[in-house]
């Protein structure tokens, strides 16, 4: 593997992490009622402060465009997701659709790059 593949290959797996932080962030702001419980809140904007330096790393490396999209999709998905899991958040069919074409659309960004 070259130094560049290596590289690139890292900050993906980061921009990976990032979008597992943005899920995150969004599990803490929900516990945190609207920022009204100082430590879900401290929590919340700690997360969001790891996020951004990762992704401040990460755009080094991949187009900023392209890293804040999957960030951004993967934070999309995933919150839905923990929504329905964990906050007995409704979904309908046609949101599980949308939900799959926001994963297809991640797939084919990364196939493409």
């Amino acid at each position: 593997m070259t130094p560049f593949s290596s590289s690139m290959a890292l900050a993906w797996g980061l921009l990976a992490v990032a979008g597992l932080l943005e899920v995150l962030w969004l599990v803490a702001l929900n516990v945190a009622e609207q920022l009204s419980r100082p430590l879900s809140a401290a929590l919340s904007l700690l997360i969001a402060g790891i996020e951004f330096l990762i992704l401040s790393y990460v755009v080094r490396v991949i187009p900023a465009g392209t890293a804040y999209a999957v960030c951004m999709g993967l934070g999309a998905a995933g919150g839905v997701l923990v929504g329905i899991l964990f906050f007995s958040e409704p979904m309908k069919a046609v949101q599980a659709v949308c939900v799959g074409l926001i994963v297809v659309g991640l797939v084919g960004i990364k196939a493409t790059q």
